[in-house]
């Protein structure tokens, strides 16, 4: 931690009006007349520090130095609409829960501008915010990031039949499912073998039957006489109160009853 930032915690507790020991309030006048006493220097050295990293924007219980989330945010919000000047400073510098009350704060091209920067925070918080803000064509790279709730929200915005095979691999399993089943045919390869590795698996996933099911369900009928019998190897790899034995047995018997392909 800075020794600015130190010392801006330490001035907290004469910020506080009203405490239930639960939750503060903050006297704004006072938080506003803190930070526009720094100097430019200080204020980049406060709000840029790393100590904000995964900083709490809210805990329960009585003080220490990082019960003061609400603060910061209140901070940040009158900063908004008392000092452009002093809201440029912290939107180009921000790190950490500061970029996240930054961006929860700000607007229009400032915003954008901030969730650009939000994008490569080591806070998933800020990442997260990004994610959401940024113009969906800025937020492709975002795939890749290493939080699941990072990807899952770049796939809601881009959407998964536009991505999909991108997530393919994914290691998260609900990520992956979402990607697989929208597969076509000539985008699998060994299907057959693949759905027989799959219902074979004693240790499967619910991810793993959600694919199988949609395996069978593109698998050339020709094809589904080989796999009358899974049922039984499926119900004899895994017990319990699983629906996915009757669901493929369902799936294949209707697609070999119906005269629609």
């Amino acid at each position: 931690m800075r020794k600015i930032t130190s010392n801006f915690l330490d001035a907290m507790p004469k910020t506080i009006t009203t405490s239930n020991g639960w939750y503060n309030r903050y006297n704004e006048d006072l938080l506003f007349d803190m930070i526009s006493s720094y100097d430019k220097k200080l204020i980049k050295s406060l709000v840029s520090d790393p100590y904000w990293n995964k900083y709490p924007s809210y805990t329960y219980g009585k003080g220490g130095p990082r019960s003061y989330g609400p603060a910061v945010h209140s901070l940040v919000r009158v900063v908004s609409m008392r000092s452009q000047e002093l809201l440029s400073v912290i939107l180009k510098n921000s790190a950490g829960y500061f970029l996240c009350a930054t961006l929860d704060t700000s607007s229009g091209k400032e915003r954008i501008s901030a969730a650009r920067r939000a994008k490569k925070s080591k806070d998933v918080r800020a990442r997260k915010r990004a994610a959401k803000i940024l113009p969906v064509k800025s937020i492709r790279s975002m795939s890749c990031d290493k939080d699941a709730g990072v990807r899952n929200i770049v796939i809601k915005r881009v959407g998964i039949d536009n991505c999909y095979r991108d997530f393919v691999n994914d290691n998260d399993g609900w990520i992956s499912s979402q990607a697989k089943v929208c597969l076509s045919m000539d985008e699998v390869s060994n299907c057959k073998e693949q759905i027989l590795t799959l219902v074979e698996n004693s240790s499967r996933s619910w991810a793993d039957e959600r694919f199988a099911k949609r395996l069978i369900s593109l698998l050339p009928k020709e094809d589904l006489l080989y796999l009358l019998n899974i049922k039984m190897n499926i119900e004899n790899t895994r017990t319990g109160l699983s629906s996915f034995p009757n669901d493929v047995e369902k799936i294949i018997s209707s697609r070999l009853n119906t005269s629609w392909e």
